[in-house]
């Protein structure tokens, strides 16, 4: 009678997760669109209120900006890593624990179960990591502009509502 032994996981994970170079592009493009999404956002409050305040020196981002954008995206980049990681553990794990088999046999199954993964996993996961981005960008442009305007160096069309 053969055992059955439950195979090694890791190498699969292994080959499926981010490599530090997937992260940094990752990262990069994160950074990128939430300082595009603040950029708007700050645009159109200034747009919204031009008939009723003028910013002297509006904000513009600059490289303090991007340097925390850049560090904001990289926290988020290592908690998607994990997450995803951890989700394809448990994908993994929850394919080949409904029956043991042979070590070429369940490799087998864990590629065709990966494959499936994947087209459930990334089509949602990539649009809720795009919304997250651009709303916080879109919030923090808006931060931003609320800052500005309660600024001293603020030209008022009509009276000043802080009198």
């Amino acid at each position: 009678m053969a055992v059955a032994t439950k195979p090694d996981i890791s190498h699969i994970i292994h080959a499926y997760t981010f490599s530090a170079a997937d992260k940094q592009h990752l990262a990069t493009l994160l950074a990128k669109s939430y300082l595009l999404a603040k950029a708007q956002a700050y645009q159109k409050a200034v747009k919204t209120t031009e008939h009723i305040a003028r910013i002297k020196h509006p904000w513009t981002p600059g490289k303090t900006d991007a340097d925390k954008a850049q560090q904001w995206a990289s926290e988020q980049v290592e908690s998607i890593a994990s997450t995803y990681q951890e989700l394809l553990t448990h994908a993994l794990e929850e394919a080949l624990t409904q029956e043991e088999r042979a070590i070429v046999d369940a490799v087998g199954k864990a590629v065709k179960a990966v494959k499936e993964w994947f087209k459930g996993f990334l089509p949602w996961k990539t649009k809720q990591i795009a919304d997250y981005t651009w709303s916080k960008g879109t919030s923090d442009g808006t931060s931003e502009w609320i800052e500005d305007i309660q600024d001293e160096d603020v030209e008022w069309e009509g009276d000043d509502p802080s009198i």
